[in-house]
């Protein structure tokens, strides 16, 4: 069974879908990700998530197996307080949003503490992103 309730993906829209997660943000894009993935979801998608050591990241060699198995998911990984031999980006999940090209042509999902999930907002607000096309559920 998919993901129910009203943080949910919207599969219709033929938008690129951006999920951006901090910490366990992360629960709710597992069960959307695997059921767009595995349902022959064709649009790129792309998973943020932001920790901050570490010894906190799971589930990562699940996102890395689906991003080889399907080439429109790209998953980010990134810790704001990484070890000296880190390998990944660094920073918080916020400072990468720069990375994201023609923001108003996405769908925006977020999840995580409510600091995250309102200076998320706000950015992408100013960059001109419909509110209709930014959802949000927070997670502390």
């Amino acid at each position: 069974m998919g993901p129910l309730g009203i943080f949910t993906l919207d599969k219709a829209s033929p938008r690129k879908k951006i999920l951006i997660a901090t910490g366990s943000g992360i629960a709710p894009f597992r069960a959307m990700i695997h059921d767009y993935l595995e349902n022959g979801g064709s649009d790129d998608i792309t998973l943020y998530w932001g920790l901050r050591y570490p010894e906190d990241i799971f589930w990562q060699e699940e996102f890395a197996v689906l991003s080889q198995k399907h080439p429109n998911f790209v998953f980010v990984l990134t810790l704001s307080q990484p070890i000296p031999n880190w390998q990944g980006k660094s920073g918080r999940v916020t400072a990468h949003l720069g990375e994201i090209q023609n923001p108003t042509a996405s769908d925006f999902y977020l999840c995580g503490n409510k600091d995250m999930v309102d200076e998320v907002q706000d950015h992408l607000l100013a960059k001109s992103v419909p509110k209709e096309q930014i959802k949000s559920e927070l997670f502390y």
